[in-house]
């Protein structure tokens, strides 16, 4: 059982019957001077055995990235409690219950000042004493505490006492390491608090978890309870560092917003203009107020430490307005509706009955994302089915417009009006790349310049997004404006001049361009469905990563191999990417279990015996040996459910041809970088068994490609 109560940046997390070896608390970047405020409230654990050893505490941990992207599956195992060593800034804070003591872990040369109640001696002092003994000592200690502490208090009126975490008087210390913090007993739960002040050597993106590491090989479940309140803050304010700039950020781009729509409107009411048009003009409003909104949100939480709850309820109400306009909007500019034609067909009609209650509940699980403390289990899945439902929001938009491509295509071979049909699939070409475009940037670039940028300019991923928003829209209004010189409203009758633009296709020979060394293999066969290729034995470099979604996994894994290629082996080298990348997908998972999905990138021919010997450990080597395998390709993005998609295709094919393959797993295969946007390639491999089965053959000769 979980209850939750968010208050923005000072957080309160409730967890009842938690069975959760890591509880991911909260990310925050800080800035010097910035501080953290820790309060466990209760803590109860489950009474064990005298001679079991649990380990429980709290980490701080410095990271690029924030939330569960921070950590992969193998830390998660492997429990941060029992480090010893740490490449980066981390704080460990180990709770002891025998001896009623936190122990302070610190690895990391940051100055970083601790303020707390500090044991007054150290926790193995007292072991020989019996247990009633030390049950009288520790009232006398608490008596005697309580004298100190007066006498304390009245002396020092005036000094600076550390802000609102415990009531007894706190010691600062710099020196974190090897420090013992009071633990206090009441009944059977526990509690403790710490507060933290950064330096200008210790700033940076921090992790909060909660460890609660288990004391036997065979993990069993133990549940406990938890109750923490946090209170994260910077100089200025209580908002992290990336989000400083976002209020402002807001603000500006509402202005710009409700600029262009102004614009647009006037632009409206000088021609003869589509409902649609209208609907576009509803759509930038939306938006404009919606930002206005944001960037109010973003003001209260920076000054009061959690939002005004009426200016976030308008907010909530007008980005579900925003995001179903919007999708309802693209889809229809891409049905040609009121401009191609007046009626939507019934396979159209259907795409909306999916979009708008898509919409709706991408825009439920925004709001209980927004609602809902990191660190219960309820984010993790609402975070999931907002991403899930975003990604076929994107592709179902798509469709309407594929379909008119295919309408106009038709109708400018067989009616009189090619000039006209031409024209318009002409624009309709250009605005499927418009939309491909917008949600390449919008949803994988701007996550990946989140990734690599350092904390503080993270803020530059909202930058993209809104800019690209605004691009989009200016684009869109640009090509479907009423005008009198639309080409789209008053085409030319004459056909001599009219230029199709070519549509993109991938070829065997060109498909590996980006990488000076590609994987060389020898063409079997090919048939109308799939290809046979045979590939030598070479030498990869691999690593794993556990992920509910293919494009999550090998993100996390992607930075581990690019870093290695990029220097971070023992011998210093760096070369370039090779191609393809390859990601192992098990065939066997379960739609609610995440899978282990193994990616490795391609040793050049002058490693290919002796590689440069990796610092990270979670990178290996692995020998992939002589092999066939079946192939099909396909352009775009490889996600999931593409992947997937393929493989299923593949699968189907080679059961007809009654080949015999590799059932429990398949390889994702791409050769394109992400910058890339137009003719991109990607294959699905599946590994022959026996004899491969070639169907029906197209019989080029066997060549030698890469």
């Amino acid at each position: 059982m979980t209850v939750s109560e968010s208050s923005a940046r000072i957080h309160q997390l409730k967890l009842k019957n938690e069975t959760r070896f890591l509880v991911h608390l909260n990310s925050f970047g800080y800035f010097e001077n910035g501080t953290l405020d820790v309060r466990l409230v209760s803590l109860n654990l489950p009474q064990e055995k005298s001679d079991s050893k649990r380990l429980v505490g709290f980490s701080l941990a410095r990271s690029r990235v924030s939330g569960i992207l921070s950590y992969t599956a193998e830390e998660v195992e492997e429990c941060k409690l029992t480090k010893t060593k740490s490449e980066d800034e981390l704080i460990l804070f180990i709770i002891d219950t025998k001896d009623l003591s936190v122990k302070v872990k610190h690895f990391g040369n940051s100055n970083i000042t601790l303020g707390s109640q500090l044991k007054p001696e150290k926790p193995d002092a007292g072991k020989a004493r019996t247990k009633r003994e030390n049950a009288k000592d520790d009232k006398q200690k608490d008596l005697s505490v309580d004298k100190t502490t007066k006498q304390k208090e009245s002396s020092q009126d005036k000094a600076k006492v550390t802000p609102a975490v415990s009531s007894t008087v706190t010691q600062k210390v710099e020196n974190l390491d090897g420090k013992y913090l009071e633990l206090l007993h009441h009944g059977d739960s526990y509690s403790f608090s710490f507060h933290l002040t950064m330096s200008a050597s210790s700033q940076g993106l921090y992790n909060l978890d909660f460890h609660n590491c288990p004391n036997t090989p065979s993990k069993v479940l133990s549940p406990y309870s938890l109750q923490v309140e946090i209170k994260e803050k910077n100089p200025n304010g209580f908002l992290s560092a990336a989000e400083i700039p976002l209020p402002r950020l807001y603000v500006s781009m509402a202005a710009i917003f409700f600029t262009a729509a102004v614009v647009w409107t006037y632009t409206l009411l000088k021609y003869s203009v589509f409902k649609i048009h209208w609907l576009m003009a509803a759509l930038a409003y939306t938006k404009a107020v919606s930002l206005l909104f944001h960037s109010i949100n973003y003001h209260f939480i920076n000054s009061e430490g959690h939002p005004i709850e009426g200016w976030a309820v308008m907010y909530y109400i007008t980005h579900l307005l925003k995001g179903a306009l919007l999708f309802i909007t693209l889809a229809l500019i891409g049905t040609g509706f009121a401009f191609v034609k007046y009626i939507l067909s019934d396979k159209e009609k259907k795409i909306f009955m999916i979009v708008i209650p898509l919409q709706v509940l991408a825009n439920v699980s925004y709001i209980i994302i927004e609602e809902t403390e990191e660190g219960t289990s309820e984010y993790a899945l609402w975070r999931e089915i907002l991403f899930l439902v975003d990604l076929i929001c994107c592709g179902a938009v798509l469709f309407p417009v594929v379909w008119s491509i295919r309408h106009l295509q038709e109708a400018s071979n067989t009616d009189g009006k090619a000039a006209m049909n031409l024209e318009k699939l002409k624009l309709f070409r250009h605005y499927y790349v418009m939309i491909v475009c917008y949600i390449y940037f919008t949803r994988i670039i701007a996550i990946l310049l989140k990734l690599t940028v350092p904390f503080q300019w993270q803020w530059c991923q909202e930058f993209l997004v809104e800019v690209s928003t605004l691009i989009f829209f200016v684009l869109t209004g640009f090509k479907f404006r009423p005008a009198s010189n639309n080409p789209y409203l008053q085409l030319p009758q004459d056909e001599e001049d009219l230029e199709m633009d070519e549509v993109p296709s991938n070829s065997s020979s060109s498909f590996c361009s980006e990488s000076k060394e590609c994987l060389q293999f020898d063409l079997i066969c090919r048939t109308d469905e799939y290809e046979v290729r045979h590939y030598s034995a070479t030498r990869w470099v691999s690593t794993d990563a556990e992920a509910y979604f293919l494009g999550v996994g090998a993100a996390m894994a992607f930075r581990r191999l690019y870093h290695y290629i990029s220097g971070a082996n023992k011998e210093g080298v760096k070369f370039e990417m090779t191609a393809p990348v390859l990601v192992e997908v098990p065939e066997e998972v379960k739609m609610w279990e995440p899978a282990i999905y193994t990616l490795s990138f391609l040793l050049p021919s002058a490693y290919q015996e002796h590689p440069p010997t990796p610092t990270n450990d979670k990178l290996y080597f692995s020998d992939m040996p002589e092999m066939d395998v079946y192939v099909r390709s396909y352009g775009g993005w490889m996600l999931s459910i593409t992947s997937r998609l393929h493989a299923h295709l593949l699968t189907r094919a080679l059961l007809r041809a009654d080949a015999h393959f590799n059932h429990t797993h398949h390889y994702a295969v791409g050769y394109d970088s992400p910058l890339k946007l137009l003719n991109r390639h990607n294959e699905v491999w599946y590994v022959v068994e026996g004899d491969p089965v070639c169907g029906q053959e197209h019989t080029p000769e066997p060549t030698n490609t890469h």
